[in-house]
């Protein structure tokens, strides 16, 4: 088996919002997207809730031992973010502040590929005649929509809510969309929510039918439609150049760019 790794930062952040973990021990592999924080805090390192929340991930991840349940895990650590939150003083009962980290993990049995994902990171496989499944969805996607439908939804219930204008305004579109998360309208992210372990997608694929498993974060597309040809490309060229031109697509096009984070399994 060989584990290709490559981690770019996107060029307007100070630092990646992104984190992966390689734990060869235990033969886990996975990548945690953290959330740009809506409310501003560092930590004495100058960290925000974002690298914090991907990074307790990756140290969670780096640390077990053995054959876990991946779901179990990210149970594990996403009781840990809470606490850690409560540590720092956040208004843990406001959960547009809430800290946060998307995640997609992989354990390689020795019969079975095992996976678990929350939020936006994606888990892909090629079998060995080449085809490419990818293995599971983009919660995030749509979320848009889905908050209109809900807010239009409660209105008729009568519940309040806010007429549509006051939506324009990004911060209030983007705080109420954090307050679906992990909820059934809504996404599935770790953010030290109980709840959010009814939300993993998971599932096993049989080993001895794969050729490759791909894991990356969604600064590596726009559409989980085009995974198909990210796959391929990633195969063709690397990682790292993929990386690269896509960054420049980005420029090019005036798209601003994401952290990139990809882990490619080969057997």
């Amino acid at each position: 088996m060989e584990v290709q790794t490559f981690m770019r930062k996107c060029p307007f952040k100070q630092e990646s919002e992104d984190a992966y973990v390689v734990n060869e021990s235990a033969n886990i592999f996975g990548i945690f997207d953290g959330v740009t924080p809506m409310i501003t805090y560092q930590d004495e390192s100058g960290h925000n809730g974002a690298y914090i929340a991907a990074n307790l991930f990756k140290n969670h991840f780096e640390e077990v031992i053995g054959s876990v349940d991946l779901s179990f895990e990210l149970d594990r650590a996403n009781r840990s973010l809470y606490e850690r939150m409560r540590a720092a003083n956040v208004d843990t009962t406001s959960r547009h502040g809430l800290w946060s980290t998307c995640a997609a993990v992989v354990r390689i049995g020795e019969e079975q590929v095992f996976y678990a994902q929350l939020g936006d990171c994606i888990v892909a496989a090629q079998d060995k005649n080449g085809q490419i499944k990818v293995l599971t969805a983009d919660q995030v996607k749509g979320n848009a929509d889905r908050a209109v439908a809900k807010r239009a939804a409660d209105r008729i219930r009568g519940i309040f809510v806010p007429d549509e204008s006051y939506f324009d305004e990004g911060f209030n579109r983007m705080a109420y969309s954090r307050w679906m998360a992990n909820t059934p309208e809504g996404y599935g992210v770790a953010n030290g929510v109980q709840d959010m372990v009814h939300y993993i997608q998971s599932g096993l694929i049989a080993k001895e039918s794969l050729k490759h498993v791909l894991v990356v974060s969604d600064g590596m597309f726009e559409d989980e439609n085009e995974l198909d040809n990210i796959f391929r490309m990633v195969l063709d060229i690397g990682l790292e150049q993929f990386m690269s031109n896509r960054e420049e697509m980005e420029l090019q096009k005036n798209l601003r760019p994401d952290d990139k984070t990809g882990i490619l399994i080969s057997f």
